[in-house]
């Protein structure tokens, strides 16, 4: 992003970065951001920025994201990162851990190199990457289940689980 951003207005815990025309108008690239109190450096949850084309573009955990790990199969685009999990474990509860909560609650956590979770003394291993829209969204949620993970992990995307569904609903 430009560093011609200067911050416009605060609101709440949010801030809006841009350039102001003078006149009180928002012009150009922005960004909008939610900043930890506690350390104003660590940006949290998301991050809305100037895409492209102009459209809004929504980075997931600016500050927090993770890097792939080596089992996935193809890398994608090269910003691609993880910002959070799904798992379920082996007595059938689902576990979601959104990255600024779990920095939040003090939980600790690791994605490893061979793409497991180690979260709450268990190991979860990943078996998908989601994203709703890669087009409009960065950031990767993983989904797994306690145990190891596959050799090689894919991504999916909204359009990839459709078929899926409709599957399920006509059954």
């Amino acid at each position: 992003m430009s560093s011609e951003l200067k911050r416009v207005l605060v609101a709440g815990q949010w801030s809006i970065l841009g350039t102001d025309d003078g006149s009180g108008n928002l012009t150009g690239p922005y960004r909008i951001e939610n900043p930890d109190p506690t350390d104003p450096s660590v940006l949290l949850f998301y991050k809305v920025e100037s895409g492209q084309y102009g459209q809004p573009l929504i980075v997931q955990e600016p500050s927090l994201s993770l890097p792939l790990p080596a089992n996935v199969a193809d890398k994608g685009n090269a910003e691609d990162r993880v910002v959070g999990f799904i798992v379920l474990t082996s007595d059938g509860q689902l576990v979601q851990l959104s990255l600024s909560n779990a920095r939040r609650q003090k939980l600790s956590y690791q994605l490893t190199d061979d793409g497991c979770l180690l979260f709450d003394g268990k190991r979860f291993g990943i078996h998908c990457y989601f994203s709703p829209d890669r087009n409009r969204m960065k950031g990767l949620v993983a989904f797994g289940a306690e145990g190891d993970a596959p050799a090689v992990v894919d991504f999916k995307e909204l359009k990839d689980l459709l078929p899926l569904l409709l599957r399920k609903l006509t059954q």
